[in-house]
């Protein structure tokens, strides 16, 4: 799958081939059959195969002391397990089939393991999903309150080619051509993220005032507890040189009244 920057997601297929200790190693379902493929999906991650080489067994030493490629038939085979793995991967079932007939009708018709009609399914759900995460990112971005914040004519023109990206994917999916819907609402998705993650908003969102606060403190504090401790000595020796005066006129007043 492909994320709404553009990024894809990279899937892993593996052919797990087991050491002389462990050959022949199979995986046992939890009814405790045997697998059918012997492989197994990570989801988010992709698939592993385990191919257990012909003539594999413990006791069997010549086996593992030589080495052997893959025939194009264990290749085939293993590469249609990993085109089941990555159905599933998608959501879909590993193999098509309407039970209920003499012979098994196969709806999976085309060689790329992925039939016309379940990759329009696949384009209508990707472009319906990226869509309802456009309008959230958007609703969000709409209700966003911040101090200081200011809207850049930049955030505007993403957020209109955002709503026109959605508008065409929405026109796209109505004429039935699913794979242009897909690609406009990714983009669709992508420009409202980046309306919302804007430097200039995220540079807000995460330099509050407590964060301001936070940072300055440290280097302002010892400075304030300086300052605040001279002034007041100097407001302590004001009060003196004050009590002083005072009394130095009041002393001048009381000899004028002798005086005379």
């Amino acid at each position: 799958s492909i994320s709404a920057t553009g990024r894809s997601k990279v899937l892993q297929f593996v052919v797990y081939i087991p050491s002389a200790r462990e050959c022949p190693l199979y995986l046992q379902l939890p009814d405790g059959e045997l697998s059918k493929t012997n492989a197994f999906i990570s989801p988010m991650w992709g698939g592993v195969v385990i191919w257990n080489p012909p003539g594999c067994s413990v006791g069997s030493k010549k086996a593992h002391g030589t080495r052997r490629q893959m025939s194009s038939q264990e290749l085939m085979e293993t590469l249609e397990i990993f085109i089941g793995q990555l159905r599933q991967l998608f959501g879909l079932k590993p193999n098509y089939h309407a039970q209920g007939m003499d012979v098994a009708t196969k709806f999976l018709v085309s060689e790329k393991g992925f039939a016309q009609w379940e990759l329009d399914l696949l384009y209508r759900h990707h472009a319906c999903s990226n869509l309802l995460s456009c309008v959230a990112t958007l609703e969000s971005l709409s209700s966003l309150s911040l101090p200081r914040m200011i809207v850049m004519d930049e955030i505007g023109r993403q957020v209109e080619l955002s709503l026109e990206a959605a508008s065409l994917a929405q026109r796209n999916a109505t004429l039935g051509i699913g794979d242009s819907s897909a690609v406009s609402a990714t983009r669709a998705r992508a420009l409202a993220e980046d309306a919302f993650f804007h430097p200039s908003i995220m540079s807000i969102s995460y330099a509050s005032v407590e964060h301001y606060f936070a940072i300055y403190m440290p280097f302002f504090a010892p400075v304030c507890l300086h300052v605040l401790l001279a002034a007041i000595k100097e407001l302590k020796r004001y009060k003196v040189e004050r009590a002083k005066y005072s009394a130095f006129l009041l002393a001048s007043q009381s000899r004028a009244t002798t005086s005379s």
